[in-house]
């Protein structure tokens, strides 16, 4: 049986500012006994069978579940279509115990899911409707929701926590997180603003409700794994503060809280994107282009083995992103030799097979005319107005929505997985979906359109000369990649910062109003 036990000097170990005036306010509990165990991964999955409750049926209605990747650490959503009874059904893909996230903006649940497990679910989505975050009143009233099945105390437990925890939080610390604080102050008040009061409401909260250990094991690691990402998140900060590094101290007070986690047995979303971000900062310290001085940094921060695997397995899974082609054999090797987790190994053998066979098949969707646009005679323009003409007068008629975007820019990656949702809201519409690709190699722009599947009868593909993408981008281009433009049906220019995919309420609207 292990035994956690955390004080506070323990856990912010070398945070040297903290409690100068004061006793460190001690953070321990006897929970973490026993429970997932330590940090495992595996290729399991989670199912989620369940019923809406008085529910009206409206075409198109899914349920959705997001799950993080853990390999390329984006927010994975997947859904399921509910019948007209409100009944549904979805297996999602998990490698350990993990947040999920059910139907977040309909019944807004958070909890973990257990590998293995299958979860009935009921819910009311009316009684959500008018959900208010400022008003604590909301969160006291007695909602349908309910877990069954075989950790549905577990599932009941949180779900009471989550409830008490939203009537009681005060998101007033936000204020103080956009502020440009030299680090050491942030830090501190990151442990005194956020930290230290929600310990000790969920201890609070434990005394009162008992919940089983594994409740309590989960809720705690949530609490920590929240704390360090607001901490590394701050690295971002560090040029407006005219840093390079965090002060003497500030990563040890991470350290203290990370080393904890895995023992926990519980792969956290927001701990997952702490990992990425020690990696990015022994990079951003170092300077881009010198990975064994950024290894140096990133080593001082004293990764644990399963950090390691993950860190290498993304970097190579971003190389994939980036390329959307397979390795070249003597780098897939080499990555492949240094990963020693069995589960993390066949992933990214699993990947590079996947785009060796993206590699050399063609789709016969692909096959549809006027995808990989025609580009003769553009590398003869010289002005803008000609280059822009030559874009927009096939689609003269119809509403353009033109996305200027790069293989290589993972902003712009990661809107193309809403790209779909937005076609199909506008489907049968007279619109025209165009995409630039900035400074995209032939092969990787047209193996990440086949991977995206990023095709129809109205989607239009450009790869356009250096030249004159530069002359479009010269006065089109608004902030950086990627850019997205609207252009009426007469082919006059309209606004270079339309609604993205992912705001698709809001990019329908603006497009329905050109229509």
């Amino acid at each position: 049986m292990i035994r956690f036990a955390f004080t506070l000097t323990a856990l912010l170990l070398g945070f040297a500012t903290y409690a100068q005036h004061e006793k460190p306010a001690k953070i321990s509990s006897a929970s973490l006994q026993e429970g997932f165990g330590p940090l495992r991964l595996g290729n399991d999955s989670i199912t989620i069978i369940g019923k809406y409750l008085n529910y009206q049926p409206k075409k198109g209605d899914e349920f959705s579940v997001s799950v993080y990747d853990f390999l390329s650490t984006r927010q994975m959503e997947f859904k399921a279509a509910i019948d007209a009874n409100g009944q549904f059904s979805i297996k999602v893909p998990a490698q350990a115990p993990c947040d999920i996230f059910l139907d977040w903006g309909v019944t807004w649940q958070r909890t973990i899911g257990v590998p293995g497990e299958t979860i009935y679910y009921t819910a009311d989505p009316s009684e959500y409707n008018d959900l208010n975050w400022e008003d604590p009143s909301f969160f006291n009233r007695k909602f349908s929701t309910r877990f069954q099945g075989t950790n549905s105390r577990l599932h009941m437990e949180i779900l009471a926590f989550n409830n008490a925890y939203d009537g009681w939080f005060d998101n007033s610390y936000h204020s103080w997180s956009d502020e440009n604080l030299p680090d050491l102050a942030y830090r501190d008040k990151v442990v005194h603003k956020k930290l230290l009061p929600e310990w000790a409401f969920l201890q609070s909260w434990i005394k009162q409700h008992r919940p089983e250990k594994r409740t309590i094991q989960y809720l705690e690691a949530r609490v920590l794994c929240q704390t360090n990402y607001m901490l590394m998140q701050y690295l971002y900060k560090l040029d407006k503060l005219k840093q390079r590094q965090f002060s003497p101290g500030y990563l040890a007070t991470v350290d203290s809280i990370r080393n904890v986690l895995p023992q926990l047995g519980y792969l956290s979303r927001d701990y997952q994107v702490v990992i990425r971000d020690m990696a990015t900062y022994g990079s951003l310290v170092t300077g881009w282009n010198r990975p064994q001085a950024a290894d140096s940094v990133y080593n001082t921060m004293k990764p644990l083995d399963i950090e390691r695997e993950l860190r290498l397995a993304r970097e190579i899974t971003a190389q994939y992103s980036s390329t959307s082609s397979p390795l070249p054999e003597a780098d897939f090797q080499r990555g492949l030799a240094a990963l020693k987790d069995p589960f993390v190994r066949e992933a990214i053998q699993k990947r590079q097979q996947y785009f060796k066979d993206l590699d050399a098949r063609m789709d016969a969707e692909m096959q549809l005319t006027g995808l990989f646009s025609d580009t003769t005679g553009l590398g003869q323009l010289t002005t803008t107005e000609a280059v822009y003409r030559h874009i927009t007068a096939p689609y003269k008629g119809k509403v353009i929505y033109l996305d200027v975007w790069g293989t290589w820019c993972a902003p712009c990656r990661d809107e193309m997985q809403f790209a779909g949702e937005l076609k199909k809201r506008l489907e049968g519409k007279d619109v025209a979906f165009i995409y630039l690709a900035n400074n995209s190699a032939e092969k990787s722009w047209r193996n990440f359109i086949k991977d995206r599947k990023l095709y129809g009868k109205s989607t239009f593909h450009y790869n356009l000369p250096r030249a004159q993408q530069q002359l479009f981008e010269k006065q089109y281009l608004k902030g950086g990649y990627p850019t997205f433009i609207l252009i009426d049906k007469s082919g006059k220019f309209v606004t270079n910062t339309a609604p993205r995919p992912s705001n698709t309420d809001e990019a329908v609207k603006a497009i329905e109003a050109l229509l």
